[in-house]
């Protein structure tokens, strides 16, 4: 089973390849007529990693190309001697003229051409070679087929699987160049097809205005205009890009026969390989004779360690006394320092690799009983497989911690680059010690290199084991197989069998609370309006905002509890779950916070536009300290300290709330408006002790806008217009009206006595009002003073006005029928020589 599943890896990475031949996206073809100056040919098939046309190149004679390629250079070094002979005879003095500049134009044209050319010429001999290639794999393909194939040893199999493999490699990066050289031939294209127009057109005219003003024998000393050798470029350009999209169509072209010639090897080589005792005893002598250099080399480390050892401890001790800090010693102490470490590493490396090499001698021992059937047990098979696999993922630790260790070096060498950047001149010496740092470091780097080399050397071996072990035990019956599948160590000791409970644990968790979620939900939702309580409709909500995701995450921790984890995956599945439970409760909160200020305070207010803002902030301030909240518990529980987060939030609310103090009052002051409700849109209020008066037409975050009487708008923030009195004529139910009335002195004492009654009466008769009182209130200076109140039922300002207007007149034309006198301001006179008084008005 466990071959099996080999099988079905390698099949699957197969089929994986074979998509990624079959469906790699390329450009669209473009056009394939070659220019005038371009040679022909017939098209060649595409390639079935392309649907791009072949470019007519494809089919034609290279030689024949190339004598085509170095006919055209002829010409063209021909016209550029000719040009750079007549640049020449031009004058110094000239040399900005009209002339020279059209001569300087076509040498450079002509360069370029010529570079283009010799570009061809290089890609058309790259063509020749590719298909010789191409010839000589066909005929090795053909010898293959012819069964001509030797036999040969597992050595040499084991090389044509790695070649197989470095092969297969190479296909992806040949798509790649692939598509490139597509893309490179339709820009060639379009370049030319679409903007050589309006170039030429341009660059003809201004050849002719340079030429108007030269000798008229020039057009003779002319080859080609600009425009003309203009589209000869574009031209060649285009025909340099199909060579090369041909070459690499060629180079995948060689390359798949390659994989097709080395497949057929392997396949014929597997099934009649031998590996004997002589191929046995030869790897055996390589592993001794590498595993004798590696202990040598780990004694003379172990010498040189003490040298450097002693040298560091002197230049230690020099550094300790010396009183003033030398920087050029401490950069000296810490090179040696890292001497002693490179050789360290160097001799730690050593030591590990020997143990390396014993297992090597030990898969090469039982690869041999393996392929030669010297073994019978299946349980020693069993022994030895599960034993590979155990250290091929220790295997997979080790390099691990080595690429940690090589980052970590490659990080300090960096530091010392920058460093040695920022050296002046003058510190040789640092500069000395900065560089055998950077050595020392290199030689770590490389120590630990040599060391994954080792250790993949020694990975590929024992996979080879394990492939082969696979191999023989595919024979065993579909019990044994079961079995064996089902006690398969997969990780940390976890059976197959174990991971299976896991996976159905996971399943079960999972499935049977989203579909009980799903049909509470269904039922629910099925309630009439008038069953649905809120009770229930809560329970609803509440269901529809659990995550899925928090769903799978809870199922896969509760199939986790039925494997053998390490403390670290534990506390990283803990840690998990703990985060996936603070989001989801983080999600409920929010939703019943959001609830609350949208029903609740929603009900305390009106639905008005500015209701509705506000509590749109009110949400969105709840909504950032909810999460904020669920963040720092986040942060927390990964491992980090939220201490310094919290502090930082804590300082950059008070640094905000301190900048933005005046912003923050006058937008709670719109809460507070909002909520409380001193007044609403709408409404006509006085505020300020009667200096600012209006009608109110919005309520806004920081301000509040009134229409005043007299048509201006008065703005007002928030905050200040709180701070203040405000009196709302809107919520007024009744006004109260007080006005007086004042009679002459020369009233009768009856008629004073009928006033009152009089006053009464004349209010009474309006349906708007209601008498209070009216009473001769005073004696004035110059009038009796009688006061009435009565109120007006009504809110309204004008129906008080027509009220009142209505009242006065009725007072006035009773006073007149009753011959009472209204009493205005006026003066008395004595004279105590005449004895008379004149009345008469005050002046002014």
């Amino acid at each position: 089973m466990i071959r099996f599943l080999q099988f079905l890896k390698t099949a699957g990475l197969f089929a994986f390849l074979m998509g990624a031949l079959i469906g790699c996206p390329t450009a669209a073809s473009g056009q394939d007529a070659p220019p005038p100056s371009t040679p022909d040919g017939t098209p060649a098939a595409p390639s079935p990693t392309s649907e791009v046309e072949a470019p007519p190149y494809a089919k034609r004679d290279p030689l024949k190309v190339l004598e085509d390629i170095q006919k055209r250079a002829g010409e063209f070094k021909q016209a550029l001697t000719k040009m750079e002979s007549k640049l020449e005879t031009v004058d110094e003095a000239s040399s900005v003229s009209a002339l020279a500049k059209v001569y300087q134009r076509h040498i450079e044209m002509l360069h370029s051409l010529e570079a283009s050319l010799v570009q061809q010429a290089t890609a058309v001999e790259q063509t020749t070679l590719l298909r010789q290639q191409k010839k000589q794999t066909q005929e090795e393909l053909a010898k293959i087929a012819g069964g001509e194939q030797k036999a040969g040893t597992l050595l040499e199999l084991d090389r044509l699987r790695a070649n197989l493999a470095a092969e297969e490699v190479r296909n992806s990066a040949l798509e790649a160049k692939l598509k490139i050289a597509e893309t490179n031939l339709e820009q060639a294209k379009s370049a030319l097809n679409t903007s050589a127009d309006a170039t030429r057109l341009e660059t003809q005219k201004a050849e002719e205005d340079l030429l108007t003003k030269a000798e008229s024998n020039i057009r003779d000393d002319l080859t080609w205009t600009m425009n003309e050798l203009d589209g000869m470029l574009r031209r060649e350009t285009v025909f340099l890009r199909e060579i090369e999209w041909v070459n690499v169509q060629l180079e995948m072209e060689n390359l798949q026969l390659k994989i097709e010639l080395t497949t057929q090897m392997i396949e014929a080589l597997a099934e009649s390989a031998l590996f004997t005792r002589e191929d046995l005893e030869e790897q055996t002598r390589k592993l001794n004779r590498l595993k004798l250099d590696l202990t040598r080399e780990v004694s003379r480390q172990n010498d040189q360690k003490g040298i450097v050892r002693s040298r560091w401890t002197a230049v230690s001790e020099k550094l300790s006394a010396t009183i003033n800090s030398d920087e050029a010693l401490r950069h000296e102490v810490e090179a040696r320092r890292l001497a002693m470490e490179s050789v360290s590493m160097r001799i730690d490396v050593l030591n590990a690799r020997l143990p390396l090499i014993d297992q090597r001698l030990t898969a090469w021992d039982r690869r041999f009983q393996v392929y030669n059937n010297l073994v019978e047990d299946p349980k020693t098979l069993q022994d030895w497989e599960n034993e590979a696999l155990t250290i091929l993922k220790g295997f997979e630790n080790d390099l691990f911690l080595l690429n940690s260790r090589i980052d970590s070096r490659q990080a300090e060498r960096t530091a010392l680059f920058n460093a040695l950047e920022q050296l002046p001149d003058d510190s040789k010496v640092i500069r000395q010690w900065l560089d055998a740092q950077s050595r020392y470091l290199a030689e770590m780097i490389a120590s630990v290199e040599e060391h994954k080399n080792a250790i993949g050397q020694t990975s590929g071996l024992l996979q080879k084991l394990v492939d082969e072990i696979n191999a023989m035990t595919a024979m065993q019956t579909f019990s044994e197989r079961m079995k064996n599948l089902l006690q398969y160590q997969l990780h940390n000791d976890n059976t197959a069998l174990d991971w299976l409970i896991a996976l159905s644990a996971t399943l079960l968790f999972f499935t049977v609370p989203f579909f009980t979620r799903r049909i509470i939900m269904f039922r629910l939702r099925r309630l009439p309006p008038k069953d649905k309580t809120p009770v229930l409709q809560y329970i609803l909500n509440s269901l529809e905002r659990i995550n899925r995701l928090f769903m799978v995450i809870a199922a896969l921790y509760i199939g986790s509890l039925f494997l053998n984890l390490t403390v670290e995956e534990r506390k990283v599945v803990d840690k998990t779950i703990l985060i996936a439970l603070i989001f989801q409760a983080g999600i409920l909160i929010s939703f019943n916070v959001r609830r609350w200020i949208f029903s609740y305070l929603m009900r305390k207010s009106k639905r008005d536009a500015s209701s509705m803002s506000a509590l749109s902030i009110f949400n969105f301030i709840s909504q950032i300290v909810v999460w904020t909240v669920v963040l720092i518990l986040v942060v927390e529980n990964m491992g980090f300290d939220a201490t310094a987060l919290v502090t930082g939030l804590g300082i950059g609310g008070i640094a905000v709330a301190l900048a933005l103090q005046n912003v923050l009052s006058d937008l709670f002051g719109s809460l507070s408006i909002v909520l409380d409700k001193p007044f609403v849109i709408g409404d006509f209020i006085i505020f300020d002790n009667f200096g600012f008066l209006g009608t109110v037409e919005h309520i806004g975050i920081k301000t509040t806008r009134l229409r005043s009487i007299s048509g201006e708008q008065i703005v007002c923030s928030n905050n200040d217009l709180l701070n203040t009195r405000i009196r709302n004529f809107q919520r007024m139910n009744e006004r109260r009206v007080v006005f007086k009335v004042g009679v002459t002195y020369q009233t009768k004492h009856d008629l004073l006595k009928e006033i009152p009654e009089i006053l009464k009466t004349a209010v009474n008769r309006h349906e708007s009002t209601r008498f209070d009182r009216a009473h001769f209130q005073s004696f004035g200076d110059f009038a009796l003073m009688f006061e009435v109140v009565y109120y007006i039922l009504c809110a309204d300002y004008v129906v008080y006005m027509d009220t009142q207007q209505a009242i006065n007149l009725e007072i006035f034309q009773i006073f007149e029928e009753k011959g009472i006198e209204f009493a205005y301001p006026t003066q008395t006179i004595h004279l105590p020589h005449e004895e008379r008084t004149i009345s008469s008005p005050p002046e002014g």
